[in-house]
């Protein structure tokens, strides 16, 4: 999957497409009145729900013989991405755990997982907590209420 990070024209743009098929395809626009913190958060909500599947997995697997645990990383592309003045591309980066292997083939650590498992529940809801503040403030704005 590969994101797509655009700012002209006051809009800002991160789209997510399969890359090659056409495959799903789900983008975001921001319009002028809106903050493109907004988008930058869906695209960090979205990434945490990815890396919290594969931990998912990698839980579900862990008795199974020869299964690798899988990583995901988002966020060093996120911060290219914004750090480039004129955009850039984030994509979410799907890995093999370089873990050392089991007896088994299998190289899911269990105690690993958990703590990841927990610390991505946590940056979800710091996500979503965020978001909810962003939108409270753009509907205040928009005359609204605050809360």
């Amino acid at each position: 999957m590969a994101w797509r990070y655009i700012a002209q024209d006051g809009l800002i743009e991160i789209a997510l497409s399969d890359v090659p098929g056409g495959g799903p395809r789900c983008s975001w626009e921001v319009e002028p009145y809106m903050d493109g913190i907004v988008n930058v958060l869906q695209y960090a909500v979205d990434g945490v729900a990815q890396q919290q599947q594969a931990t998912a997995n990698n839980l579900a697997n862990v008795d199974t013989p020869g299964y690798t645990a899988q990583a995901v990383d988002f966020e060093t592309s996120l911060q290219q991405a914004l750090s480039s003045p004129s955009g850039g591309t984030a994509s979410v980066a799907v890995t093999a755990d370089p873990t050392a292997r089991a007896s088994d083939g299998n190289n899911v650590d269990t105690g690993t997982q958990l703590v990841d498992a927990q610390k991505e529940t946590l940056q979800y809801q710091t996500m979503v907590d965020m978001l909810n503040a962003q939108f409270r403030l753009i509907s205040g704005a928009t005359g609204g209420s605050f809360s």
